[in-house]
């Protein structure tokens, strides 16, 4: 690909630091005001007309690397956070070979059960459970808190 492309634009540059940091909207969100920033980033779980958002700003407070625990409804879910990457993902506690109880070692993610090492991904990569994939949370996606919690209004907010 080339970014030669006859406009003048800085395509190595990202784009959106302004609209990130503007807690402006284009049109009221009643109920949502001062719960969040409105364009905090959030990795949303949803249930029903609930679920839960995990704040990115709430994530970084556990550290650079962290694995948090939660219950969804009935569902307990493991998110494993890289401050680095600002990368979070929602999964099942486990992958098709069994339970992995996520922690953290270091910069890395461990499970308890066989010390092997995943990514923020779902993956191992490391030791005994190498190209084991943690069960994905499939319908947890990332998204800015104003859009969420509009077709989530009655979402919760994981606290630490």
């Amino acid at each position: 690909m080339s970014s030669n492309t006859g406009w003048e634009r800085n395509y190595a540059q990202y784009p959106y630091d302004l609209y990130e940091a503007g807690d402006f909207l284009l049109f009221p969100m009643d109920g949502i005001e001062g719960r969040r920033a409105m364009r905090e980033r959030v990795l949303a779980v949803p249930e029903g007309s609930g679920g839960v958002a995990f704040p990115f700003g709430k994530l970084e407070t556990q550290g650079t690397v962290a694995v948090v625990s939660a219950v969804v409804g009935t569902r307990g879910i493991v998110v494993p956070w890289d401050g680095r990457a600002r990368a979070a993902r929602a999964y099942e506690p486990r992958t098709d070979g069994g339970v992995a109880t996520l922690e953290v070692d270091g910069t890395r993610f461990v499970d308890r059960e066989t010390g092997s090492v995943w990514t923020v991904g779902g993956m191992a990569v490391e030791g005994e459970r190498a190209g084991e994939r943690l069960v994905a949370i499939a319908d947890g996606f990332v998204a800015f808190w104003f859009a969420w919690a509009g077709f989530q209004p009655e979402t919760g907010i994981w606290i630490a």
